[in-house]
């Protein structure tokens, strides 16, 4: 056989073998794990499995099983993770706050205009099933600042009045 023939044959034989194995599979596998970003992660409920600190959690499609990293869109709390820098002020109790909040409950995802971050995480603000609007009510309470970065901008009004609120009622990290 020439070369070209033998070409010609083996990529038909790997079509075949991509068709009989289902070809989604075989994309999927050879993707980035972390950069689904439709479906089962955008408005509909999945589950809290981990809260990494106070405006970043893990959440789990119940269905698929997949995991994904959800960064809360409009907020900062301190740091209490980053390796270059010590716990900052009010750090603790922000994750602690995060955690009685969210830990292990069902939350519906909602995107603004972006999907990802820099580091890959789903941007989203987040619904707890009663309706509380969790991104708003870190900062309320006092446990996050606002920290708007365009284009996801849909609610910076309401977390700058969230954020003075927190500050004249010397709510959480503005109370003392």
């Amino acid at each position: 056989m020439k070369k070209k023939q033998i070409s010609s044959l083996l990529s038909a034989i790997v079509a075949l073998i991509i068709i009989f194995l289902g070809g989604n599979e075989l994309v999927k596998n050879n993707s980035k794990a972390d950069v689904i970003t439709s479906g089962p992660f955008d408005e509909s409920q999945v589950l809290v499995v981990e809260v990494v600190d106070g405006d970043t959690i893990k959440v789990q499609d119940e269905q698929s099983k997949v995991v994904k990293t959800v960064r809360l869109i409009g907020i900062n709390t301190p740091e209490t993770k980053d390796p270059r820098k010590p716990v900052e002020y009010y750090g603790k109790e922000a994750s602690a706050y995060a955690k009685d909040l969210l830990a292990n409950r069902k939350v519906t995802l909602v995107k603004d205009v972006e999907d990802l971050d820099k580091y890959n995480r789903l941007l989203r603000y987040i619904y707890l099933g009663d309706g509380t609007f969790v991104n708003e009510q870190m900062v309320r309470q006092g446990y996050a600042q606002i920290m708007t970065i365009a284009p996801n901008v849909k609610y910076s009004e309401l977390f700058l009045a969230a954020e003075k609120d927190a500050r004249e009622n010397k709510r959480g990290m503005w109370g003392g």
